[in-house]
């Protein structure tokens, strides 16, 4: 007689699974892991995708940038640390400004003064005989609203004693 084992697989099936179930998690976790870091690295952006003048300070880490990542001259002392371009420093529409002021004969004491228009400021000037060849001093006065002068006139005819103010807006 012929003994036929029934031996139930059951019991085999159930620890073959039970031995590879941490074999499939551990894979599984490097399938995940694999595919989340591609999917990462395919949406960093490059430059050639970001168009010109949009990248504020608000898109940028503190700290992250250095002198070597700036083009050269794309920024001035002015916007460094937090300003902005409102607040660059420069000097815009400059003008200058006369004033002719007529003296007699062997005349002493003229006196000219030229006036910067309101909202500008003197930075330099000039003044001189219109024509004679003596110097004339003149000074830029400390609120830089006009430029004076103050001179003789030394020639036997008279002449006129110009004063000149540039005056600019100053930011």
């Amino acid at each position: 007689m012929t003994l036929l084992s029934r031996r139930s697989t059951a019991p085999r099936a159930t620890s073959t699974a039970r031995r590879l179930a941490p074999a499939a998690l551990v894979c599984t976790a490097v399938i995940a892991a694999s595919a989340t870091t591609g999917a990462f690295a395919a949406t960093l952006i490059t430059g050639a995708q970001i168009a010109d003048e949009t990248i504020t300070t608000k898109d940028v880490k503190n700290g992250s940038l250095s002198g070597a990542d700036l083009g050269r001259a794309s920024i001035f002392g002015a916007q460094i640390n937090g300003a902005t371009k409102k607040t660059f420093i420069g000097v815009n529409g400059y003008e200058v400004v006369e004033e002719l002021v007529s003296v007699g004969a062997l005349e002493s004491d003229a006196y000219g003064e030229v006036y910067c228009p309101e909202g500008t400021a003197a930075l330099s000037g000039a003044a001189y005989w219109s024509t004679s060849d003596e110097a004339v001093q003149f000074l830029v006065n400390p609120d830089g609203s006009s430029v004076s002068a103050y001179a003789s006139n030394p020639s036997d005819v008279a002449d006129d004693l110009v004063v000149q103010a540039v005056c600019a807006t100053v930011n």
